[in-house]
């Protein structure tokens, strides 16, 4: 006898390709909300990147703005005969601030990462609708901070501006006051010097007066004595 054959299976109709959703807008709103897609993507890049170059911006210049200042103080108006002051210590303090600012935006940067982060895993991953738009306090401060570091800068830079014209100006004023011969305040400096009277010519030096005995002897030794000169006339 010969085996049963098993009856073969009926041929099963073919899986369905998985097919992207389809699009309900037309070709040419498809093609907008792509390039939309796209061109947002680059300013995100962009807006990224103009970040990072303003804080190594207020970094570098806040640091130069310090070292000129004191390169002025040292080289060009010597701190004893600056003025204005103030102005001088409020702009290192703006400087200091704005720096020291700028440094803790770094990391407090990184938080407002960590903490997107966890939004995107609990959005996507755990399917939490409230984490779509969940507030990040860090991201805000971030923000926040660019300003303060910024309005610090400006102010420093304003005030080592108005400084440094000041005290040229002074510099410049004092130095035509001295050229021109200018009042000189006796009390502060030094005295001037004794003036001395002019002479038409010099006189002339003092005869110095020999002793007597020196002025009679020679005219004793030219007079002959009168007795040798009767003498010869007798003979």
């Amino acid at each position: 006898m010969k085996r049963s054959q098993k009856p073969k299976p009926a041929p099963q109709p073919p899986c369905p390709e998985v097919q992207p959703p389809v699009i309900t807008s037309s070709p040419v709103e498809a093609r907008a909300h792509e390039l939309y897609m796209e061109h947002q993507k680059q300013a995100w890049a962009d807006c990224q990147s103009g970040s990072d170059e303003f804080d190594k911006s207020i970094l570098t210049y806040s640091s130069a703005g310090l070292g000129v200042s004191l390169v002025f103080l040292k080289d060009i108006v010597p701190l004893a005969n600056a003025v204005a002051l103030v102005l001088l210590y409020a702009s290192w303090i703006w400087f200091g601030v704005a720096i020291l600012v700028t440094v803790f935006s770094f990391q407090l940067s990184v938080m407002s990462q960590e903490k997107h982060l966890e939004h995107l895993r609990e959005y996507y991953l755990e399917s939490k609708a409230e984490s779509l738009n969940a507030p990040n306090k860090a991201a805000s401060w971030v923000g926040r901070l660019k300003w303060v570091s910024g309005l610090c800068f400006v102010l420093a830079i304003t005030g080592i501006i108005v400084f440094s014209i000041w005290n040229l100006a002074e510099a410049k004023h004092m130095s035509e006051d001295n050229s021109n011969g200018g009042p000189v305040n006796l009390h502060e400096g030094r005295k001037p010097l004794g003036m001395t009277p002019l002479e038409k010519g010099r006189k002339p030096m003092a005869m110095t007066p020999l002793p007597s005995n020196s002025l009679a002897r020679p005219a004793a030794q030219n007079t002959p004595a009168p007795s040798t000169t009767a003498n010869q006339e007798k003979k």
